[in-house]
């Protein structure tokens, strides 16, 4: 009966330390995260609709190409 109590109370323990990780992994992402969003703002680029347009379609058909140059290159592989 003892022993049980000693490895509940050890259980309880190391949820208590497992959730204070947790608080400071939070903790430290919102601090990346209002780092990056500093960063972001500063070097934040404002174009047009048409100039946002053709740069969306030219990365589109550049992943295009390289998931086809992937399977290309597997295939000669297999």
């Amino acid at each position: 009966m003892a022993d049980r109590v000693r490895e509940k109370e050890k259980e309880e323990k190391q949820k208590g330390e497992r959730w204070k990780a947790a608080l400071v992994n939070l903790t430290e992402m919102g601090s990346n995260i209002d780092s990056l969003q500093q960063l972001l703002v500063k070097k934040a680029v404002f174009v047009d609709d048409d100039t946002f347009a053709k740069a969306s379609l030219i990365s589109e058909q550049s992943k295009t190409i390289k998931l086809v140059a992937n399977l290309e290159s597997n295939a000669r592989v297999s």
